[in-house]
């Protein structure tokens, strides 16, 4: 009777295998349809990134947010770029973030492309918004051209326009956002800037202007001055340091009356940002002659806990340069003239360790050089302020003199380190630090100082005892940055080091309260360094070797520890995979065990059943 009733169920049931895996196939077959159909109307991505690279930055959508009208965006793309396909990937990713904005921005950003190539409109428009065409290498069959690449944003909001001349993926956002800001801002912020520098000469039309040489941060004002509008201000008067001025620099402070420490006072303390670039010894360059300065602030500082020690950081990790060359043969017979570097303690080289990685303006730095840095000293800051060490030197570090040598000769480099030595054990310094918080005037309950400068003083506009009545104390949340050196942003330091810039250019974003800006200025930009471990072994096991035979064996030892390290490395790269393979293996075979040793439970449907 079973052999009967299975025999009539077997087709019944080949059939229903059948019918289940089409309508299996079909319902497949319409999810899939379903996804692509939703996949074209709904936008979404996911970005597997550290840094988010591909996705708009928090700055970008904050802006965006911020649109009270319509964003027209023209992209001047010349779309045949037959020759240049390797143009095409930079293409693509400037094509993605438009749509990114566009479709973030909903009505109110709308994307244009045209080719100017093609739309005599177009290259007439192009033209007048000052966008033109770089000219690249096209290489044809049997021949060599040159042909014209557009690669340009105009953006138009309202009555004012800015273009981006030609985009560059790796700055896009940046870029982008910086110029979206000047267009919804309509005015830039203010950045004061003090210093005994001599007065910039009046612009005359048709004459380029000329910086006079004792300018020394004139390159430091335009690199601000991208961001910012830079304003020179007097500290005599109150009123030039009104508190519609984001930020306010004093740069290499001397001789500051009380008059001016007082205007820098009332600043602070009615909830200012200032920094100030501070050095005891002004060198002059490029003979390296120095001379003392005498700032004027010293008993300030100290009054908010501070102090900038009148000595000279020598940093075992200094920053290479050239002290001497030397005549070599070479295998050809030829002489050849090769440069010798030393490090020079006195330009300490700031590495990651060094830089404050949860500071926006340093976290994403990889490497910062100063020049004849001071240490500073903290002490008790005030009730309602906190302190932030930004930069520190390494912990192979010492305080020299202010009068000894700067000269870079061999000798006197050796002379140096044998002098820091001999001071002692290293240990790292702080030489940038930032306050915040409520700061209270160091003035009360004390005489104001009256105006010294009679211009100023027929400015001012202020009646008499009308400022001890509206001292300002602790009004708002002020930031003071001290930095124990001003060379570091001078004009000959800026031109020949980007790292000086980033970190200029993310401390004023951070003054400025543009934080968002930072992370999106650096993002991608900061290196990712391979350990080095012969120098971490001379760093470690070779900082007192003096002669030639302690040299050699600190090299010996570090060239055996750095091939032993890469040894373990190379062998966990070949044995980790194998190892890891075999070990899910035998995983899975012990499942199977698992598995196996069960005993077998027959399944029965609800319909069988047995005689």
């Amino acid at each position: 009777m079973e052999v009967l009733m299975a025999q009539s169920e077997a087709p019944t049931s080949a059939r229903s295998v059948h019918r289940q895996a089409w309508i299996s196939a079909l319902l497949v077959a319409l999810l899939t349809l379903c996804v692509v159909v939703l996949s074209q109307r709904l936008r979404w991505r996911l970005d597997l990134t550290e840094e988010n690279r591909y996705s708009l930055a928090p700055a970008t959508l904050q802006l965006l947010d911020r649109l009270e009208d319509r964003l027209d965006l023209v992209l001047y793309f010349n779309q045949d770029i037959e020759g240049a396909e390797a143009l095409l990937p930079v293409r693509l990713l400037i094509q993605d973030f438009l749509d990114e904005l566009a479709a973030y921005g909903g009505d109110k950003v709308v994307v244009r492309t045209v080719d100017p190539t093609t739309d005599l409109l177009a290259r007439q428009d192009a033209e007048h918004a000052k966008i033109a065409a770089v000219p690249f290498q096209e290489l044809s069959v049997g021949a060599l051209s040159v042909a014209e690449l557009y690669q340009g944003l105009e953006m138009r909001y309202q009555d004012r326009s800015e273009v981006i001349p030609f985009i560059r993926p790796e700055r896009m956002e940046f870029a982008f956002a910086v110029r979206l800001a000047s267009l919804i801002e309509k005015q830039r912020p203010v950045i004061g800037f003090f210093s005994r520098e001599p007065p910039a000469p009046p612009l005359m039309p048709g004459i380029p202007p000329r910086t006079p040489p004792d300018r020394i941060f004139e390159d430091l004002r335009n690199a601000v001055g991208r961001r910012f509008a830079v304003r020179d201000v007097e500290l005599d008067r109150l009123e030039a340091v009104d508190q519609d001025l984001v930020a306010l620099v004093v740069a290499q402070p001397q001789n500051m009356t009380a008059r001016e420490v007082f205007s820098l006072d009332q600043y602070l303390a009615g909830g200012g940002h200032v920094l100030v670039l501070y050095d005891h010894l002004k060198v002059a360059l490029p003979s390296w002659a120095p001379s003392p300065v005498e700032s004027g602030l010293d008993a300030w500082l100290n009054g908010l806990g501070l102090a900038v020690g009148k000595r000279l950081l020598w940093d075992e990790r200094g920053n290479p340069i050239q002290v001497d060359s030397r005549v070599v043969e070479t295998q050809s017979g030829q002489q050849q003239e090769v440069p010798i570097f030393l490090n020079y303690g006195l330009f300490p080289e700031l590495q990651d360790d060094s830089l404050n990685q949860s500071n926006p303006a340093t976290a994403f730095l990889s490497q910062l050089d100063l020049l004849w840095a001071h240490p500073l000293q903290i002490r008790e800051v005030p009730a309602g302020v906190e302190k932030e060490v930004l930069l520190q030197s390494s912990k192979r570090s010492w305080a020299l003199p202010l009068d000894v040598t700067l000269s870079t000769s061999p000798g006197n480099l050796q002379a140096l380190k044998a002098h820091a030595i001999s001071l002692g054990p290293g240990r790292s310094y702080p030489l940038a630090v930032a306050l915040s918080g409520s700061f209270p005037s160091q003035f009360l309950g004390k005489e104001i100082p009256p105006v010294t400068n009679p211009e100023a003083e027929e400015e001012q506009t202020a009646p008499p005892g009308s400022e001890a009545s509206a001292l300002r104390s602790a009004e708002g949340q002020g930031l003071l940055v001290l930095i124990g050196d001003s060379d570091l942003f001078r004009n000959e330091v800026l031109r020949q080091s980007p790292a000086q810039g980033s970190f200029a250019e993310n401390l004023f974003d951070w003054l400025g309260q543009n934080a968002d800006l930072i992370h999106l200025r650096m993002r991608g930009r900061k290196d990712r360094e391979i350990r080095n471990f012969y120098q971490e072994y001379v760093e470690e096991e070779g900082a007192f070797a003096t002669t030639d035979e302690e040299k050699r064996e600190v090299d010996r030892g570090a060239t055996r520890y750095q091939r032993g390290r890469q040894r373990q490395i190379a062998w966990l790269l070949v044995l980790g995979p194998a190892v890891l393979v075999l070990g899910l293996g035998l995983l899975r075979w012990r499942w199977r065990q698992k598995a196996a040793a069960k005993p077998y439970q027959a399944q029965f449907t609800s319909g069988s059943s047995t005689s």
